[in-house]
C-alpha cells in the first residue's frame, strides 16, 4: 500500500488522539476507504503533512485563520455528537448559524443559556486580557442575569505560546475564558466544560 497508512499508524507517527485525525478526515483531509462494510480507511502520509503544514505555516494570519477553524469545528462536532449519541446528554438546544446571538456558538443547558466565542490571539495580548474586562463588556452588552447567560471565550494561541493554566474553569462565574495552542487545538473538548453547568 506505499505511503498509505491507518488512522492508528497516523496517531502513533504523529501522538495524535484518533479523534483528531477523525476531525482532520471531516475538514478535508483525504482517505480511502477500503471496505464500506467495516469502516476500514487509509490515508496518504503526504496529505498528513499537507495538514499538519496548515498549523505551522509560516504566515500568521494562516495559522489565525486554520486555528479558528479548527477550534470551531471541533466544538460544533462535539454537540453535535453529544446530542446524537449520548442519552444522557444535558444539551437542550444549540445553535451555531448565528440566528440567536452573533457569538459562534449558542447552547442550552438546563436553565443555563451558554454563548461561546472563538478568537485568535499572541501571548502579547493574552498577558493583558483581563477575565473581569471581559466581564463587564459582556453585562453592559447583554441582560445576563435575566436570561442566566453565561459566556465561554475559546483563546486560540497561533504562536503556541499562551498559557494553558492562566485560567480556570468556574460553572459559576459570568464569563470563563479557556486557553488551547494551535498544536492542541483538534484535542479541544468543549463538553468537558459545558456539563460543568
Amino acid at each position: 500500500m506505499g505511503n498509505l497508512k491507518t488512522i492508528n499508524e497516523i496517531c502513533e507517527e504523529y501522538s495524535i488522539s484518533r479523534k483528531t485525525v477523525e476531525r482532520w478526515m471531516n475538514t478535508g483531509l483525504p482517505y480511502v476507504k477500503l471496505n464500506s462494510n467495516n469502516g476500514s480507511v487509509r490515508i496518504k502520509e503526504e496529505d498528513v503533512q499537507k495538514m499538519i503544514n496548515g498549523m505551522t505555516n509560516e504566515n500568521p494570519i494562516n495559522r489565525m485563520r486554520w486555528g479558528e477553524f479548527q477550534a470551531k469545528l471541533a466544538i460544533s462536532q462535539d454537540l453535535f455528537e453529544d446530542r446524537q449519541h449520548n442519552l444522557s446528554s444535558k444539551i437542550e438546544f444549540y445553535d451555531e448559524f448565528k440566528l440567536s446571538y452573533p457569538q459562534d456558538f449558542y447552547v442550552i443547558i438546563g436553565e443555563t443559556n451558554v454563548l461561546i466565542n472563538v478568537s485568535s490571539i499572541d501571548s502579547k495580548h493574552f498577558d493583558s486580557f483581563s477575565l473581569e474586562e471581559q466581564e463587564k463588556i459582556f453585562k453592559r452588552k447583554f441582560f445576563v442575569e435575566e436570561q442566566n447567560l453565561k459566556l465561554i471565550i475559546i483563546l486560540v494561541g497561533f504562536n503556541d505560546n499562551l498559557d494553558s493554566n492562566k485560567y480556570i474553569f468556574n460553572s459559576s462565574n459570568i464569563v470563563n475564558m479557556v486557553a488551547v495552542n494551535l498544536r492542541d487545538i483538534t484535542n479541544l473538548d468543549i463538553m468537558k466544560y459545558l456539563t460543568q453547568y
